[in-house]
């Protein structure tokens, strides 16, 4: 059977003593080790939390202002357009006016040299009757 003593008190007694002893050399440490790492941890994440909001902040400008310059870029290259098309335009009504000048001072000219070319061949053709005439009467 079991028999209490004077060793189970101290037993006791020892056990106490290693149980302060670790409590204030061990795990009162750890557990400030450990509460300042979870403080230093919170601290980071909430520096990060602030850092990720900055980051989307960020990135949300940066995609406002990438928006903002492709869409001047596309006004800008659709007035570009516009005006290399109305360029365009100018330069050919301009040519197709030059070209009707060119036609129409050709075909003047073509009726000028046209009547000139009749006028000659009539005076040739007189020219020629009368030589004909003349040769057919003196034989």
């Amino acid at each position: 059977m079991i028999s209490i003593d004077w060793t189970l008190g101290v037993s006791a007694l020892i056990f106490l003593i290693t149980l302060i002893g670790l409590n204030r050399l061990l795990l009162r440490p750890l557990y400030e080790v450990l509460e300042q790492r979870k403080a230093a941890t919170t601290d980071v994440l909430g520096k990060a939390g602030e850092g990720h909001g900055l980051y989307e902040s960020k990135v949300q400008e940066y995609e406002r202002r990438l928006k903002s310059g492709r869409q001047a870029g596309y006004q800008e290259a659709e007035a570009l357009r516009n005006e290399s098309l109305q360029q365009k335009q100018s330069k050919v009504s301009e040519t197709r006016s030059t070209a009707e000048r060119l036609v129409t001072e050709s075909r003047r000219r073509l009726e000028q040299e046209l009547n000139q070319a009749r006028e000659q061949l009539q005076r040739e053709a007189q020219e020629i009757s009368l030589d004909i005439s003349d040769k057919v009467l003196s034989r």
